[in-house]
């Protein structure tokens, strides 16, 4: 008989220590990010069975629980959904201003209690338009005309420069065109004098063509 009182105590003993195995909540992601508009979902799962939790953003409790029975901030009743079998939060339609931290404490039905906290970030639309500050703009705006007038004063040196390779000045142009001329006229004038050599010069030394009779009776 002595024996039945010891095993017991032995059974008592590995409840006890079972028991006293530290609550855990686990988190899947501590930091999420949602876009105006969609819904954040804090997913959590608690190593043991729970008897009541909160949820709590900025120090102000949104959502709390006691068995089967849920309370939501009056805010966020038709946004927030608690789901009592693991404790996890639905935040629905988000706004720039439900960015924060989220921290959800349990009280298992058996331990200590635990808590862990989640960070939401809301993302601001842009659909599909400028979000660029009017100083930015402008700054750009400023850019491109810069480049547009730089791209077309380049432009213009480099046909100005071609041009002029093209088309010399027009000084040299009459330059050439007076040194061609004054050899074709020295070349002419050489010629003429070869020419008067064979015809009579007067005294003012014009060459006169001989049209007397005794000059066709010569020939």
């Amino acid at each position: 008989m002595s024996g039945l009182p010891f095993a017991a105590l032995v059974l008592c003993l590995c409840i006890t220590a079972g028991d006293s195995q530290q609550f855990t909540i686990f988190v899947e992601h501590k930091q999420i990010n949602v876009t105006v508009g969609g819904d954040a979902l804090f997913s959590v799962r608690p190593s043991a069975n729970i008897y009541n939790g909160s949820w709590s953003f900025n120090g102000r409790t949104v959502a709390q629980w006691i068995n089967q029975s849920v309370s939501v901030d009056d805010a966020l009743t038709s946004r927030a959904k608690l789901f009592i079998s693991n404790g996890s939060l639905l935040l629905k339609s988000v706004k720039m201003s439900d960015s924060g931290r989220y921290r959800v404490n349990m009280v298992p039905t058996i331990g200590s209690q635990s808590s862990v906290t989640i960070t939401l970030g809301v993302i601001a639309k842009t659909d599909g338009k400028c979000t660029l500050s009017s100083g930015a703009i402008v700054g750009i705006v400023v850019f491109f005309l810069g480049v547009t007038l730089i791209g077309g004063v380049s432009g213009w040196l480099i046909t100005r420069k071609t041009d002029e390779i093209r088309d010399p000045p027009q000084s040299q142009y009459y330059t050439s065109m007076d040194s061609r001329r004054r050899s074709t006229l020295d070349t002419n004038t050489v010629k003429a004098s070869q020419n008067d050599e064979h015809f009579p010069r007067n005294e003012q030394g014009l060459v006169l063509e001989d049209r007397s009779v005794y000059s066709d009776l010569k020939r």
